[in-house]
């Protein structure tokens, strides 16, 4: 599992270049792509076969046999890591299945490039990768994003910042969000401020997209003190985050999404208390 430069080329690593110099196949995600990668990093093209989406499951087989057969493979993506939020976990669990080593050989990734930067708590963070582009489904991420105790990241398509930043303004108006552009490329920008603030004034959509959401603050209710009262006995007693909202809000009549996000912080520091 090989990363490649999310925009930098200059962030290839030298255990990168001598994987990809040597294997027999690459696997990725986008051949054309891949090759003018390896153009630029001035490397002899090896054999190429596509592996996205729509192909990982006819095509996973056939990589593993050739690995059987005692060629060596690379899988990358178009940008970064192979896997998180990219095609390849199919690969890994069949090539293991196999009896066949897979390694990683890490580097870039726009969600650790973030965090590193964003300047939000990382002790504990969530990454979600895109978010559902519409509907019914794109609320209810949205709400689980908003929701949890700790830094949330998010991939988000360009088109759709500005309905992103408008949703985050409409639901959690203060929460802290910070928004990476182009990372590691010429016209890197970070904007970072609240929900509201940056849906007011939207950054530039243009170029890759990664953002970033402040953990949710603890709620506060009328009757704060029961809710956080009889959530964190259930908690305690084991019951999972949803079973213990559900209880609370039949015993207390609070709403869930008031109790929910609650929940989710005090499990949250139950782990860190007893891990």
């Amino acid at each position: 599992m090989v990363s490649t430069p999310i925009g930098n080329l200059g962030d290839i690593s030298a255990r990168a270049r001598h994987i990809l110099e040597g294997v027999d196949l690459v696997a990725a995600e986008d051949t054309r792509r891949a090759g003018e990668l390896f153009h630029h990093l001035g490397l002899r093209r090896p054999a190429m076969a596509p592996y996205y989406d729509e192909v990982e499951q006819k095509t996973a087989p056939q990589i593993v046999a050739r690995l059987q057969e005692g060629q060596s493979v690379a899988l990358i993506s178009d940008a970064g890591t192979p896997t998180l939020a990219d095609p390849g976990y199919r690969l890994v669990r069949a090539a293991r299945a196999a009896g066949i080593e897979v390694h990683p050989i890490p580097g870039a990734s726009s969600l650790l490039a973030l965090l590193a930067v964003a300047g939000l708590p990382t002790d504990r963070f969530s990454f979600l990768g895109f978010l559902p582009s519409k509907g019914k489904k794109r609320q209810e991420a949205l709400e689980e994003a908003l929701a949890r105790p700790e830094t949330t990241v998010l991939l988000e398509a360009p088109h759709r910042l500005h309905d992103l930043l408008d949703l985050l303004a409409a639901h959690a108006p203060e929460r802290e969000v910070v928004v990476g552009r182009e990372l590691t490329k010429r016209f890197e920008t970070l904007y970072n401020g609240t929900a509201a603030a940056l849906a007011a004034d939207p950054p530039n959509p243009r170029g890759e997209i990664v953002v970033a959401l402040a953990p949710a603050p603890v709620a506060a209710s009328e009757n704060s003190d029961e809710v956080d009262h009889i959530l964190t006995l259930l908690l305690a007693e084991g019951l999972s985050v949803s079973a213990a909202s559900r209880v609370t809000q039949q015993l207390t009549g609070a709403p869930k999404k008031r109790v929910y996000p609650l929940a989710l912080a005090l499990a949250g520091q139950l782990l860190t208390e007893n891990p």
